[in-house]
């Protein structure tokens, strides 16, 4: 039996839903300089003898997973840290293996605009999405995010993001992030001067967040930095929502925006859908269905490099309210909101009739947010789950909390 060897934790990864589509995210825990707000796990200065070890590690992974599999990966994302220390030689292995028995529908890489180059010219031949974390063109901003590269070095980055792509046809995407303090008018900015320089079908949009533990948040803790408020953010986002739209861009999901529904993150709505994928690398999660757990492998590079295949990962399964509760979290930040049917197929119960929520609109089939919604989407979640607990115990034909 091809994972008879392994340990259980292992072979729980072998436990999918053959008859659902499989996607993979692959966590490349390296960076040069951990940015002040970065809440992901990553690590700074290693050498190239790790970074060597760790991508042959990976490539077993996911040469043994494909094997088992048969067939493509839906969709694959390489996310990180930054992807872009990999290097030509190592990504393109990594692409090779993804694509053993076919290229997937989207095959995304993420990277910083420093890392952009050349080198890049033979991995595109298996990767048809780009996304470079920008952030942001003010140096002031940089400066306050504590990124790597300069403004000129990542205007200099989305020079030859462009130059790739009008060689190599991929499509792009920009992350920038806005709400940082003091510096509302440098978002806008940057919005205006992306349109200028770049050809791309898609941007991100993140709000700034303070996480605990990161070098941003303990400034936070000691009074040395103060986040925007909520109500000043929702006038920043609005804002700045009004600009990308104006341009052509559709807001399809809280953070982000794309050129059409054909340029929408596919990888994302795998995650945003509740479907079915795997993820690999220290710091890497995955949702497997038969049945639905969670999967998360130890935040540690070298227990990764120097363990037995998939020795690292641990498994929980998630009960009815717990998938519930991702289900209308991810939901209600989408365009496409939440489907009454949907909701019987997964749960055995119908969204109640008498949903109400603002910002929300409610047909009898879909609870589906619009501009004001996308502010208030963690607080419609919570109101449709304890609609959904409220109607269940009025008797309706239900099966929620029956784990």
């Amino acid at each position: 039996m091809l994972c008879s060897g392994l340990s259980p934790t292992g072979r729980a990864l072998f436990d999918i839903d053959r008859t659902r589509p499989l996607s993979l995210y692959l966590h490349i825990p390296f960076c040069t300089r951990k940015c002040s707000y970065c809440g992901f796990f990553s690590k700074a200065g290693c050498s190239e003898a790790a970074i060597d070890a760790f991508a042959s590690k990976l490539v077993s992974e996911i040469d043994f997973i494909s094997q088992s599999l048969g067939k493509p990966f839906c969709t694959v994302f390489i996310g990180g840290g930054n992807p872009g220390i990999l290097g030509e030689k190592r990504l393109l292995a990594i692409a090779k293996a993804c694509c053993r028995w076919g290229k997937p529908s989207e095959f995304t890489v993420e990277m910083n605009p420093e890392n952009a180059g050349s080198w890049l010219e033979g991995p595109l031949e298996y990767i048809t999405r780009l996304s470079i974390g920008v952030q942001s063109l003010d140096q002031k901003v940089l400066d306050i995010l504590g990124r790597n590269s300069s403004a000129l070095d990542t205007l200099r980055g989305i020079e030859e993001s462009q130059r790739l792509k009008q060689l190599c046809g991929f499509s792009l995407n920009y992350d920038f992030i806005c709400c940082v303090p003091g510096c509302r008018e440098s978002s806008v900015q940057d919005l205006k001067k992306i349109r200028e320089l770049a050809r791309f079908e898609h941007l991100s949009l993140y709000s700034l967040m303070v996480e605990p533990k990161t070098v941003m948040g303990i400034r936070a803790e000691k009074g040395e930095f103060s986040p925007v408020g909520d109500d000043d953010q929702a006038d920043e986002l609005e804002m700045l929502w009004d600009l990308l739209e104006s341009s052509g861009m559709e807001h399809y999901e809280v953070s982000n925006f794309a050129a059409g529904p054909d340029h929408e993150c596919l990888h994302n709505k795998v995650y945003w859908n509740m479907g079915q994928y795997l993820g690999l690398g220290p710091g890497a999660a995955s949702t497997l269905y038969s049945p639905y757990t969670r999967v998360e492998c130890l935040s540690n590079v070298d227990q990764y490099i120097n363990s037995p295949l998939f020795s690292g990962y641990r498994t929980e399964a998630l009960g009815r309210i717990q998938q519930m509760e991702e289900w209308a979290i991810m939901g209600c930040r989408t365009r496409y909101g939440l489907g009454s049917d949907d909701c019987l197929a997964r749960f055995g119960v119908r969204l109640p009739s008498f949903l109400e929520y603002p910002g929300f609109t409610y047909d009898g089939s879909f609870f589906r947010p619009g501009r004001e919604g996308f502010l208030l989407a963690d607080g419609a979640a919570s109101y449709v789950l304890d609609a959904l607990a409220s109607s269940d115990a009025d008797g309706e034909e239900s099966r929620i909390g029956q784990n």
